[in-house]
């Protein structure tokens, strides 16, 4: 709470333990008093509002989208106040970039993160053609990572035949990929032929998320 009159105090996190509490019939409750900004109680109210239990992954990422553009927060200074690894919160961040189809069906419980977190390497309306074959054919997350795979393949190399439901599987380009973007919490894109050339491509979604990835491996200007 912080002190916004006298004896008066205003709840910045814990609401839903307050009503519970009164609920309960308790008289006192044990509690936090802070010195706070208007804005540092907007940040402490909303971090308490993203790890709500009853709150689906797109609106977490909302929310953790709010605190990086609002307040200027890392994703690891996201990770220590929500008690999240990095890379799950980097994660959350870049389903952002579904498609507003594929989102909903997210939202619906249609797919789950596994099978969102493949689609982000495709253009959305190439992700809506594939989450349709998904929830028909009711595909694990490996086998889409598989479909994904190969689909990224033939179009580097001009495969004309966009139809997912006709596409080679490559299971080792997939879990490969796979591992990388797990490991750095980026969107992975491998592109690899027979010969042995090939090309990886790593996505951003916010210039705070590529400057993070380049203190990591030492490639900062400053």
């Amino acid at each position: 709470v912080r002190e916004v009159a006298d004896s008066r105090y205003e709840i910045i996190a814990g609401e839903r333990r307050y009503r519970a509490s009164k609920l309960a019939g308790l008289d006192t409750i044990p509690v936090v008093i802070r010195t706070l900004s208007d804005e540092e109680a907007l940040a402490f109210a909303l971090i308490e509002n993203i790890q709500r239990k009853d709150l689906n992954v797109i609106e977490e990422a909302i929310g953790y989208k709010r605190l990086i553009d609002e307040f200027g927060l890392t994703h690891e200074m996201l990770a220590k106040v929500t008690g999240k690894s990095r890379s799950n919160v980097s994660n959350t961040l870049r389903l952002l970039n579904l498609s507003e189809y594929v989102t909903s069906k997210l939202i619906d419980n249609l797919i789950d993160m596994g099978h969102a977190r493949a689609l982000l390497s495709l253009p959305n309306e190439v992700q809506d053609e594939f989450v349709d074959l998904i929830i028909k054919n009711k595909s694990t997350t490996a086998e889409v990572e598989k479909m994904v795979a190969a689909y990224l393949h033939d179009q580097q190399f001009g495969i004309k035949d966009k139809n997912p439901s006709k596409i080679k599987k490559d299971p080792d380009i997939s879990r490969l990929e796979e591992f990388v973007a797990d490991t750095i919490g980026m969107t992975v894109n491998i592109k690899h032929n027979k010969s042995g050339y090939g090309k990886l491509t790593i996505s951003y979604s916010s210039v705070d998320e590529l400057e993070e990835f380049l203190s990591k491996v030492n490639l900062t200007n400053s």
